[in-house]
């Protein structure tokens, strides 16, 4: 089976590990803050980042971090990011909302 490659996903893994960008999951939304020395490169990385996300300064606002984490893979985190996201994902609950549940389970007839 052939393996896809995904170059922007390869890039922002890159940047991680060359400490080119820093990845702050303490705050809601998550943010992903550029270094100085790649602010005319940013526009270039930003493109491949799934989800919703706008620009603030040298920064990107992730509005919808699942998807981004989904994509570029938990484990390609740094170990702080890493934990602080499972510990958020961890707190949230996982019930389906009530209108969305079989009649059964919302305890209709």
């Amino acid at each position: 089976m052939e393996k896809s490659f995904d170059v922007g996903k390869e890039m922002l893994i890159e940047l991680i590990n060359h400490v080119k960008v820093e990845i702050d999951a303490t705050t809601n939304p998550v943010m992903i803050h550029f270094k100085e020395d790649m602010q005319k490169q940013m526009n270039e990385y930003i493109q491949y980042i799934p989800g919703k996300k706008r620009l603030q300064g040298r920064s990107v606002v992730l509005d919808t971090p699942d998807d981004v984490f989904e994509w570029i893979g938990v484990d390609n985190l740094p170990d702080d990011v890493q934990k602080t996201w499972r510990a958020r994902v961890k707190a949230r609950t996982k019930r389906t909302p009530w209108w969305r549940r079989a009649p059964q389970e919302r305890g209709g007839r």
